[in-house]
């Protein structure tokens, strides 16, 4: 079940979110559920804390908080709930544009104008998100979870190159084709997370095998996809070479 949660201080539109976003939930059976109707964006960040699932929110742009207007608190959102589904509601069109300065990603904009057309957008929201939910369990792929500072990234293990020891200390760098990430970690404890691919080739690298591209013996570095260099340490060697033609091998069959 995925959980919706509202936050909009118009009593109004409150109302209005709840009653249509259910009946049309109950009507299309999808798996969702209201589970908080407010017009206080530190309930529903205290709600999002406790109950850090993927959810779907529905954010008034407009609050009337000390604190946070809607994109602030989508902001705030995002870091807990990257993958999570934000569509905004507002009178304001011009505001759209915001959503990009603040980096939320949002899915849907939804414009206080015509009640029906209104409704009709939020229908097609969740209509819209349940596709790609569905989208989601064809990817099996497997995930690797970092937190940057406040931001949660989930990567493909897949598309990992290489991870390392950063000069900082008790930090590392994951690197993919599109991005280096440096964030506090211990190599040990990644390479019992990422076993399988993975290959600790030297005290300060661990490599995914699959992104190898070739092994440079004279010097002690393997070369990888996108440019990376790797060292290897004398006593992994050996066994890197064995693990390396055993997947040539596995290739040609």
């Amino acid at each position: 079940m995925v959980p919706i949660m509202i936050c909009e201080d118009n009593w109004f539109y409150q109302e209005l979110l709840q009653r249509e976003l259910e009946a049309y939930i109950m009507i299309n059976r999808y798996d969702f559920k209201v589970t908080l109707v407010t017009g206080n964006p530190i309930e529903l960040l205290s709600e999002l804390s406790e109950n850090s699932q993927q959810g779907i929110y529905f954010l008034d742009v407009d609050l009337q908080h000390e604190l946070y207007d809607g994109f602030k608190l989508g902001k705030e959102i995002r870091r807990v709930d990257p993958r999570g589904f934000i569509i905004y509601v507002t009178t304001h069109e011009e505001l759209a544009f915001e959503t990009f300065r603040y980096r939320v990603e949002a899915m849907d904009y939804v414009i206080k104008d015509d009640e029906k057309h209104f409704v009709t957008r939020l229908h097609r929201s969740l209509d819209s998100i349940i596709e790609r939910l569905m989208a989601e369990k064809v990817d099996n792929r497997r995930y690797y979870t970092v937190k940057v500072f406040d931001e949660v990234h989930h990567i493909p293990v897949e598309e990992i190159i290489m991870i390392e020891t950063s000069s900082h200390k008790h930090r590392l760098l994951l690197h993919t084709a599109n991005q280096s990430l440096e964030y506090f970690g211990s190599l040990a404890e990644v390479e019992k997370d990422l076993e399988g691919p993975f290959i600790r080739v030297h005290r300060s690298f661990l490599v995914n095998r699959e992104q190898i591209l070739s092994l440079n013996i004279k010097d002690n570095r393997l070369i990888l996809k996108n440019g990376l260099i790797s060292e290897v340490s004398r006593t992994k060697k050996k066994n890197l070479q064995r693990l390396l033609k055993e997947n040539l091998e596995a290739k040609k069959s």
